[in-house]
C-alpha cells in the first residue's frame, strides 16, 4: 500500500482553508450597523436634574422611643410623638407639594432598635392617604 498517509500536511492545509473561508463568510454576512439610535439631550439643555423638580422627599426617622423626626433635604422639619399629628403634617406637606407640581415621597428610616409597629404605622398612614412611600433599610452582614 503505497500512497499518501491520511494525516498529511496537505489535508490539514485544506481543512484550515475551509475553516477560514467559513469564518470569513460569517464575518461578511454579519450586519454590523447599529440597530437603533437614542437621541440624548445636549448638555447645555439640561440645567437642573429632572428628579429634583418632580419629587419632594420627606424622611421620617423613627427612634427607639417611638418618636418621629422629619427631615427634607437634610433640614429638620419637626418631631412628633403622636401618629395623628404626623398624619396631619404629611397631608399638608403633600397638598403643598401638589400645588407646586411635585409628588411627595415619604422615606421611612427606622433605627435598628426602633419599635417595628411604629414603622408599620407610618407605612399604613401613607397607604391610607395615598402618599408614595419607601423604607430605608441597612444591609445586615451575616
Amino acid at each position: 500500500m503505497r500512497g499518501r498517509p491520511i494525516n498529511s500536511s496537505g489535508t490539514i492545509v485544506r481543512l484550515v482553508d475551509v475553516a477560514l473561508n467559513i469564518l470569513f463568510g460569517f464575518i461578511v454576512i454579519t450586519d454590523l450597523t447599529p440597530k437603533s439610535q437614542i437621541r440624548l439631550p445636549a448638555p447645555e439643555k439640561m440645567e437642573t436634574p429632572i428628579i429634583e423638580e418632580r419629587y419632594d422627599y420627606v424622611i421620617v426617622k423613627i427612634d427607639p422611643t417611638g418618636n418621629f423626626r422629619l427631615e427634607a433635604e437634610e433640614q429638620p422639619l419637626g418631631e412628633f410623638q403622636d401618629l395623628a399629628a404626623l398624619e396631619t403634617f404629611l397631608r399638608q406637606r403633600g397638598t403643598q407639594s401638589a400645588r407646586a407640581g411635585r409628588q411627595t415621597i415619604v422615606v421611612i428610616d427606622p433605627e435598628e432598635t426602633s419599635i417595628l409597629q411604629r414603622t408599620v404605622d407610618v407605612f399604613d398612614l401613607c397607604e391610607r392617604n395615598g402618599i408614595a412611600k419607601s423604607i430605608h433599610f441597612k444591609d445586615v452582614a451575616l
